[in-house]
């Protein structure tokens, strides 16, 4: 029993110690980052400034935003940067305040027909690099414009001028066609059949 005593306290001593140091290192890591346990994504969302009813055009002056971590977002939330897209559509439901806006919270034909669109190209099959593009292996759609490229919108390739041209990387079917990814030489000749024009809502 006497030998046992002995090596209780020791062992006891060691352990508090350890735990002291492990309390201090977590301390000290809360201390680094400013209060916060973890440094988190954090993204700046909408919400609205006051209530907002129903049929009422959403505006700059009716909103707020806010820095939230992106684990504590529901879905769908109204980011600032796309809040131009939503600028002057009307809400489809009443939303109090302080509450986040979402996309959901707009009809979805208004938002329709606010859309901008543009007429892209796109493959319909897997053509690898080397190969030489043909008028059937594209489609010309309408689609709406991408919010990330609003600003900046891409003009629909003049695919029949890189017909019978070879693709310089490997294309998977849906995948827009650039004039970037084709040779500007060693153009064949190939048959150009018509191209379906399909329009997406």
């Amino acid at each position: 029993m006497l030998v046992r005593k002995r090596w209780f306290l020791p062992s006891l001593i060691a352990m508090i110690l350890l735990c002291g140091g492990l309390f201090y290192l977590y301390v000290s890591q809360i201390e680094s980052c400013g209060g916060r346990e973890f440094v988190r994504p954090q993204v700046e969302v909408v919400k609205a400034a006051r209530n907002i009813p129903a049929g009422t055009p959403l505006t700059k002056d009716r909103i707020t935003t806010e820095m939230v971590p992106e684990r504590f977002l529901p879905p769908n939330p109204l980011l600032i940067e796309d809040l131009n897209i939503y600028l002057g559509i009307p809400f489809a439901v009443n939303v109090e305040e302080g509450a986040m806006v979402l996309a959901s919270d707009f009809s979805v034909h208004e938002l329709e027909a606010n859309a901008e669109y543009i007429k892209v190209v796109v493959f319909d099959r897997k053509v690898l690099a080397g190969e030489v593009l043909r008028a059937s292996d594209v489609t010309e759609k309408t689609v709406p414009i991408p919010p990330a490229l609003r600003e900046f919108p891409t003009k629909s390739p003049e695919y029949p001028d890189l017909v019978g041209k070879r693709l310089l990387v490997d294309k998977k079917k849906g995948d827009l066609l650039l004039q970037t990814e084709v040779s500007g030489k060693d153009k064949c000749e190939v048959a150009k059949p018509d191209v379906q024009e399909e329009t997406i809502w």
